[in-house]
């Protein structure tokens, strides 16, 4: 019962949702309602809803074989409908304004984030990747997520590192010695293992992070001012308009006295 009622919801919103693409784009035309991105939002979820509905019946139907995983993928994608609460919500839509106008800004500083992970991923692999958690050596977070043994795996580890998630533990665990033969000909890593945590944590979380946060609040700033310097100039022109009628209004009214006042002197 529960199915078949979503099922009837699922092509009720659907007719409402094609219903209003076709008021809209009948009374604003097809190259104006396409200027909008929100309803270039709205012509994609119709479609998205009208294609999972087709292709559902067609695999019901065995007319064509279609993987179910699209179609819950497509149902899924049809919440995006909801982001038109940001149009609602000028706050919102400010801020994502001012993250899509630093976005060349933190493209950069996203470059830099990049070559610091690959070139201590790489450092990783090479200082920490002989390290092996057993029973005889126990380790308390390098395990089989969490490890440097490639350089996949280093990258990931280094991404939950700049998060702040237990980093200690897992430099704690390269600390230990790991394999005699190899400790006894690079002896260095007990030394080397905090100063490799360290200045990645320094240069992650409080330098590189805090300036794509300053980046951020700069840009917020400087759109605020924008709005508020607009809204005083509005309230200006509005006064000025509103100081021209009255003026207008009692050049009228002085013309209109003298009309009178020369009737007046010409009745005499």
């Amino acid at each position: 019962a529960l199915a078949e009622f979503l099922e009837c919801c699922n092509y009720i919103f659907t007719v409402i949702f094609f219903i209003e693409f076709l008021w809209k784009i009948i009374a604003f035309g097809p190259s104006r309602y396409f200027k909008d991105k929100w309803n270039q939002l709205d012509f994609f979820i119709v479609i998205l809803s009208i294609g999972s509905i087709v292709m559902e019946k067609m695999k019901n139907k065995h007319i064509i074989p279609i993987n179910p995983t699209l179609i819950r993928i497509m149902r899924v994608l049809r919440i995006t409908r909801i982001l038109k609460l940001l149009k609602i919500a000028k706050g919102i839509q400010a801020l994502l304004d001012t993250i899509i106008e630093t976005l060349p800004q933190i493209g950069n500083l996203g470059f830099l984030f990049f070559l610091l992970f690959f070139i201590f991923a790489t450092l990783g692999v090479e200082l920490f990747g002989r390290l092996e958690c057993n029973e005889e050596q126990l380790c308390s977070a390098i395990d089989k997520h969490a490890n440097f043994q490639n350089f996949g795996m280093a990258l990931l580890t280094l991404f939950r590192i700049a998060t702040g998630d237990n980093w200690n533990s897992i430099m704690k665990d390269t600390l230990r010695q790991d394999d005699l033969s190899y400790t006894n000909k690079y002896n260095f890593i007990t030394i080397i293992s905090p100063i490799y945590f360290v200045i990645f944590i320094l240069m992650a979380q409080f330098v590189l992070l805090n300036v794509v946060v300053a980046v951020l609040m700069k840009k917020l700033e400087d759109s605020n001012r924008i709005i508020h310097d607009n809204i005083q100039i509005n309230q200006k022109i509005q006064l000025d308009i509103s100081n021209q009628n009255s003026i207008e209004q009692s050049l009228v009214n002085i013309n209109t006295l003298d009309s009178k006042d020369k009737q007046t002197l010409t009745n005499l």
